[in-house]
């Protein structure tokens, strides 16, 4: 008797835990994912739909992309993201200008000054002109927003002159530790102390308090 009782206690406790997920009880899931390759992956797709407008010539500046939700954000997942799909470009034989602060970059701006080639394919013709960021004529952009579980992500790559999009993938990533960790933003600095303040003196003693 008492066995049967067991078994009906568990087929009714069963269901409920099932129901009751990791999201449902509050926990994040963290399933396996590979970041670098899943932002290749996407990179490839974008290149075929962009291919039509670029040769390896073409000079591709490189843009942090943005968080929907929260514009402004210090967060390093875009500029992470960016960064990746211009060195798949660069895999490729395409030529990628990376500017000094890479967050202040989105579709439509000129870099304030000159960029840095941290990231440069070989020409296969002309080596010796080399290219120059007068010469930029798209950038590699995009935006993110988290929905869930998931992180949907927009890549593009944009004309620089016109604002017409070459060609634009969209892909999602699953929410993970890593993830959370990337898209959130590094915590502010201390104020600086104001000229002419005390400053408090160091304890060193035993009977400082």
């Amino acid at each position: 008797m008492k066995a049967l009782r067991s078994l009906l206690v568990l087929a009714w406790v069963m269901p409920v835990l099932a129901a009751c997920g990791p999201t449902s009880l509050g926990m994040l899931s963290t399933p396996q994912v590979n970041i670098t390759a899943a932002n290749y992956g996407a990179a490839d797709m974008l290149l075929q739909q962009s291919q039509s407008k670029l040769s390896q010539h073409t000079v591709l500046a490189l843009g942090a992309l943005q968080d929907l939700k929260v514009p402004n954000s210090k967060a390093p997942f875009g500029r992470i993201i960016a960064s990746q799909v211009g060195a798949r470009f660069v895999q490729l034989g395409y030529n990628i200008h990376m500017p000094d602060d890479i967050g202040t970059v989105s579709a439509g701006d000129m870099p304030a000054s000159p960029a840095t080639p941290v990231m440069k394919a070989p020409l296969n013709s002309a080596p010796d002109k080399g290219v120059s960021v007068g010469n930029t004529q798209a950038m590699i952009t995009g935006h993110y927003a988290r929905s869930g579980n998931e992180v949907m992500v927009n890549i593009r790559v944009v004309d620089m002159g016109s604002g017409q999009i070459w060609g634009s993938y969209d892909y999602t990533m699953p929410v993970t530790n890593e993830i959370v960790e990337m898209m959130t933003p590094p915590p502010a600095p201390p104020p600086a102390a104001t000229p002419g303040t005390a400053q408090p003196a160091e304890k060193g003693g035993f009977f400082d308090f």
